[in-house]
């Protein structure tokens, strides 16, 4: 299926060789309502126009509205900033789910890091290595603020603390 075009009802993505993968975006929570999805080695931000249109923590998918569907930003986002570091394509998405660290994204890629970004500030924090292949799979607690777990192609889990 397509992406649709703004005249269709909906805001366009650009195809990129990553896309395909459900892990590949994630919505923010709390006060920073935000959609991010990857596009090749770049995690581009997205904000909902009137805000309120994210769902509730530990689930990721928009509200449901009458000119929205569920499984797409609302026609109404705006282009919010992208955040640029990976050296290879990013495989993996996950906003942290905790009161006051709603700002936190990690982000796993086929560099074999993680990286940990202040979607704020639009800016990469820390960056985790340990990896010996591409990491494809992140996971954020949602009652340690600071605890994630990633998983790399070879099987391999690693859990961090961030904080």
């Amino acid at each position: 299926m397509a992406p649709r075009s703004e005249d269709e009802d909906g805001i366009a993505i650009p195809p990129a060789p990553n896309w395909y993968g459900s892990a590949l975006a994630d919505w923010g929570v709390g006060c920073n309502d935000i959609y991010a999805y990857a596009a090749r080695n770049t995690i581009v931000l997205l904000r909902p126009n009137g805000g309120g249109k994210g769902s509730a923590v530990g689930d990721d998918r928009p509200a449901e509205s009458s000119s929205s569907s569920p499984s797409r930003p609302d026609r109404d986002a705006s282009f919010a900033g992208t955040l640029v570091g990976h050296h290879n394509r990013v495989t993996a998405l996950a906003f942290a789910r905790c009161p006051g660290v709603e700002h936190l994204l990690l982000s796993g890629s086929a560099d074999r890091t993680v990286r940990l970004w202040d979607v704020a500030d639009r800016r990469c924090v820390k960056i985790l290595r340990g990896h010996a292949v591409d990491v494809v799979a992140l996971a954020t607690s949602p009652r340690v603020p600071d605890l994630a777990v990633s998983g790399d192609r070879g099987g391999k889990l690693l859990v961090w603390r961030f904080g």
